[in-house]
């Protein structure tokens, strides 16, 4: 069995968050049991899972090192539990306990207790071999350390996205063009503005759509890269509907439609509303960096896309190989079938919407789902509704005779020959630029 970094770096952040979140188990002052999982960010450095805390306002970087990892790899671990703090108020080490058959745990312990504990907010886990077992905390943080932090300059800003990758309604090819976009633009200033007007006027709404209420598409093809975009084509409808009523002129109409869709003016509207959307996709995806410069892996994104342009399935299968490990979507998915098989009672799999109550309930004790206490909760109905659609469209889900996702007595199925064979494709196509720039091709017996 290949072994991915990803994979376990994911099963040990659960564990810990768990321990927390429903064992008290753990506990330091940075932490309670309303502490979630967060999206990573794509700045540099950028840890393998963040915690929040809204009560505590405290986000906590946590660093893994899979079992195959050199000492001198661990010590690297170290300096980038230390760098998180730049940004993050606590950081987690977890390593083996057991390196080239050196106590590594031993060895970090003294090292922890001698240098860090009292002095930086960093704990120690350690656990033995590939199959994370015996996970233990090794060296806490020093509550003290809590107060001091509560009174540094690192701001708490709390994140309501998942640590997944947060996708609305945009195609594989608008992706693409919106990294062409900022790839196109070359200029730092205002590079947020001008990297989405490029793509936004250009692409997505050309000048030819602006200027009437008749349907016009876009230039962004959907994933059988025939069909088109069209821009604000149920918003025209409507308008269209309002003249021949004779409740509104076509200037009043076109006025509208500006509000609506594209003017800066307008605090709510297309315009705004997609850029944060579509940013956020770029960003949890590790396609650009904080400045909106394509990171590496953007840039060979973009190389192997344009290669493939004549082939639908092979730019589609791109974008899934990144969105299942650096959009942790593979994550999510194995923790679905999981829930799954956990909570196999009739009544639950007998309808979705009960299915789906389930899998948001265990997300939410688990500390999956990201709440934003001062706003309203999001209705757990329509849970993973995008996602399934994105998963739809990229073949990563089966589909009933009537052509709905749930399975009665079963839940949703997954291609899971297809989602295996896609990850494994990542590492061989990207390995070498993902944000954690590790993979271990080892194979276990």
């Amino acid at each position: 069995m290949t072994v991915y970094h990803h994979r376990s770096a994911q099963i040990v952040s659960d564990r810990i968050l768990y321990s927390w979140r429903n064992q008290n188990q753990w506990m330091n002052p940075f932490v309670s049991t309303n502490t979630q999982a967060s999206a990573s960010p794509n700045t540099f450095p950028s840890p393998d899972a963040l915690f929040q805390d809204w009560g505590k306002k405290t986000k906590i970087a946590l660093e893994f090192k899979p079992y195959t990892e050199s000492k001198r790899g661990i010590m690297t671990g170290v300096g980038q539990a230390i760098a998180y703090l730049n940004k993050s108020h606590a950081s987690i080490l977890v390593c083996s306990s057991k390196v080239e058959d050196f106590d590594m745990g031993n060895y970090l312990k003294n090292t922890f207790k001698k240098l860090i504990y009292g002095k930086l907010p960093i704990a120690l886990f350690t656990y033995d071999g590939a199959e994370l077992e015996n996970l233990k905390l090794v060296v806490d943080i020093d509550p003290a350390l809590y107060e001091v932090e509560k009174i540094s300059k690192i701001p708490f800003k709390g994140s309501g996205l998942p640590y997944f990758a947060f996708w609305r309604d945009l195609p594989v090819d608008g992706f693409y063009k919106l990294a062409k976009s900022a790839q196109d633009v070359k200029s730092s200033d205002d590079r947020s503005e001008n990297v989405w007007d490029e793509f936004f006027f250009k692409y997505y709404a050309p000048e030819k759509s602006l200027k009437t209420l008749d349907d016009v598409n876009s230039n962004i093809f959907f994933e059988d890269m025939k069909t088109k975009m069209i821009p604000f084509s149920s918003r025209k409808r409507d308008l269209r509907s309002e003249i021949k009523e004779g409740n509104i002129n076509l200037d009043k109409a076109l006025k509208e439609l500006k509000d609506y869709g594209w003017s800066k003016e307008v605090t709510d509207n297309n315009y705004r509303d997609y850029k944060k959307n579509h940013f956020n996709f770029m960003n949890h995806n590790n396609l650009w960096d904080e400045n909106y410069n394509l990171t590496p892996l953007g840039n060979r994104f973009l190389e192997r896309y344009e290669a493939n342009i004549s082939s639908p399935k092979k730019l589609v299968d791109e974008m899934a190989q990144i969105l299942l490990v650096e959009g942790r979507h593979h994550n999510l998915i194995e923790e679905i079938r999981e829930i799954t098989l956990e909570n196999n009672t009739d009544d639950i799999l007998d309808n979705e919407e009960e299915y789906l109550k389930n899998i948001y309930g265990e997300m939410k004790k688990r500390g999956h789902v990201a709440t934003n206490p001062n706003r309203k909760s999001s209705s757990s109905r329509k849970y993973l509704q995008s996602e399934k659609q994105l998963w739809g469209r990229m073949g990563l889900i089966k589909k009933t005779s009537s052509n709905r996702y749930f399975f009665q007595n079963e839940g949703y199925i997954f291609n899971i020959s297809r989602i295996e064979k896609l990850v494994e494709n990542f590492y061989k196509n990207y390995g070498d630029v993902n944000s954690k720039l590790i993979f271990d091709q080892r194979k276990l017996n």
